[in-house]
């Protein structure tokens, strides 16, 4: 197997794309969408070393009729679970 070298300048570059944000954003949206009603997503632009200014994608609970169902059903593990990747 040939050995692949690896740019991590690159590799940083397309982690702040916008085609990549939009990517995240789009997934984001999805996994909210398939939580059900009080489930909100978003998108943001990372600051500092530890993040080097990569997109990072949340998806949380905004209502206490959502977080009850989260914690009874496990609602967001079991939507990323079915979304994937």
């Amino acid at each position: 197997m040939a050995k692949v070298k690896f740019r991590m300048k690159g590799f940083e570059e397309i982690r702040r794309s916008p085609k990549a944000v939009a990517l995240l954003q789009s997934g984001v949206q999805a996994a909210a969408a398939a939580a059900g009603d009080g489930y909100v997503g978003s998108v943001t632009q990372g600051v500092g070393r530890g993040t080097l200014g990569r997109a990072i994608g949340t998806v949380y609970t905004e209502t206490p009729e959502a977080i009850r169902d989260n914690a009874k059903h496990n609602t967001l593990m079991n939507v990323f679970d079915m979304l994937g990747d």
